[in-house]
C-alpha cells in the first residue's frame, strides 16, 4: 500500500500539511504545522 506524503501529514496532530518549494531549480518536499519555536531537520548534515 503507498500511502502519500499529504494523507501522512494530515494524520499528524497540530493541523500539518505537506508542500513542496521550487529553489534553484531544486524542488523540495516540506511539512509544516504545529506550535512553538521552528525545528529545521537536515538529513544527513553535516556528513553529505
Amino acid at each position: 500500500m503507498v500511502v502519500d506524503d499529504a494523507v501522512l501529514a494530515g494524520e499528524l496532530p497540530g493541523d500539518f500539511r505537506s508542500a513542496y518549494a521550487d529553489v534553484n531549480g531544486t524542488r523540495l518536499h516540506y511539512v509544516a504545522g504545529g506550535r512553538g519555536e521552528p525545528l529545521v531537520l537536515l538529513p544527513g548534515w553535516p556528513v553529505t
